[in-house]
């Protein structure tokens, strides 16, 4: 049969063909992107949505039983609305004054880790809103290996997991007071 057509035949079927082999590859391979895991199922996507909306539920719920107390107290005459807002004004300023001590205590030159350390030292009897909570490693850009070999030296007897708690609140980890990582476990 192809001896009967002639050249300009057999190449538009060549053509042809190649075209609907090229379209057969661009389907499969549309077909495999969407079988991957980079999309997310229906069913993931609505237990997705159904955990934000008990997220949101419960903050809502919260919320309603903080007004609750804060009413309740208001009608008790213990606790005023603008007491609420008086609070709520100290923690706003609470981070102004943050950014205010951080650039002091960047200002001052030549001070070793036990003086940094002490500076930002809050008193644990201060209200929320007067703590300030310097991070020494994220806020004053401070070597967290070289903090951790501080508090290793100031508290030689403690545990892996003494230390771990210690440095839980900057972030830091057992690697930074010098411990080894365990990849035995894994």
């Amino acid at each position: 049969m192809t001896q009967s057509l002639s050249r300009q035949q057999r190449r538009k079927m060549e053509r042809d063909l190649k075209k609907q082999q090229n379209k057969k590859t661009l389907s499969e391979k549309f077909e495999k992107k969407q079988d991957t895991s980079n999309f997310v199922s229906k069913s993931d996507l609505q237990l997705l949505v159904q955990d934000m909306q008990k997220v949101l539920n419960y903050a809502k719920l919260v919320d309603n039983h903080v007004w609750m107390l804060v009413e309740t107290l208001d009608r008790k005459d213990i606790l005023d609305w603008s007491d609420v807002n008086e609070t709520e004004a100290l923690y706003g300023a609470k981070e102004e004054k943050k950014q205010k001590k951080i650039k002091e205590i960047l200002e001052q030159e030549d001070l070793s880790i036990e003086e940094y350390l002490e500076i930002i030292k809050d008193d644990p009897s201060l209200p929320g809103y007067e703590k300030l909570s310097i991070n020494p490693i994220k806020d004053l850009n401070l070597n967290p290996y070289e903090v951790g070999l501080y508090l290793k030296e100031t508290n030689p007897d403690l545990t892996q997991e003494e230390y771990a708690e210690l440095g839980k609140p900057w972030g830091m980890t057992l690697e930074h007071f010098g411990f080894k990582k365990d990849n035995s476990k894994e």
